[in-house]
């Protein structure tokens, strides 16, 4: 039948020779849903794991290995991972959940060293903080009488697992002032979700 619109004949609704199956509709969406847990990690979430915080106001004079325990100031903490026990207990941040690449950094700053001629370092421990059997991750420089910024860098660590604790350290050879330094250069520790594993 010709419309004096000129649109075609109506066809029967539904049409049946182009029915979508409820298998159909599901496989599109599980290919959604597969997608999601590949950018956050899970179904449920809207954004990746993020933590960073730095040592903003906190100077220590650092003699041999000391564990960041107190005096980190959180600036972002989306899965509350970050644990501060109290008192000289190393703080430490949890990982939230398996299966998962993970970008881990931690640059201390030491600010108008004495130790000419020592040194200073900074190390990334993995479950416990025992420096020889934990140590994931370690930077070390001269201290000198201006500034020294040990950095550690771990971009997309594979292996970590829900629970896993990350410790950080500072250590120097003698005695050595950490805290802010000049050009507002502080202390501090980053520690995301890089992807899936």
């Amino acid at each position: 039948m010709t419309h004096a619109t000129g649109n075609a004949t109506w066809a029967d609704t539904p049409a049946t020779s182009s029915l979508i199956s409820a298998a159909a509709l599901e496989k599109d969406e599980g290919a959604i849903d597969s997608l999601y847990i590949s950018e956050y990690g899970s179904k449920t979430r809207i954004v990746r794991p993020l933590f960073t915080g730095m040592i903003t106001s906190q100077v220590v004079a650092v003699t041999a290995d000391y564990w960041i325990s107190s005096g980190v100031q959180v600036i972002k903490d989306t899965d509350s991972g970050w644990v501060v026990p109290g008192g000289t207990t190393p703080s430490y941040y949890q990982i939230p959940f398996s299966g998962r690449l993970w970008d881990i950094y931690w640059r201390a700053c030491f600010q108008q060293s004495p130790a000419i001629g020592g040194a200073v370092a900074a190390k990334i421990c993995l479950g416990g903080i025992n420096v020889n059997a934990n140590t994931i991750a370690t930077d070390s420089r001269a201290a000198t009488t201006g500034e020294s910024y040990p950095l550690c860098w771990r971009p997309g660590l594979a292996g970590l697992n829900a629970g896993d604790k990350l410790y950080f350290n500072a250590y120097s050879t003698g005695t050595n002032n950490m805290g802010p330094c000049f050009g507002w250069t502080y202390p501090n520790i980053t520690i995301r979700d890089a992807g899936p594993a």
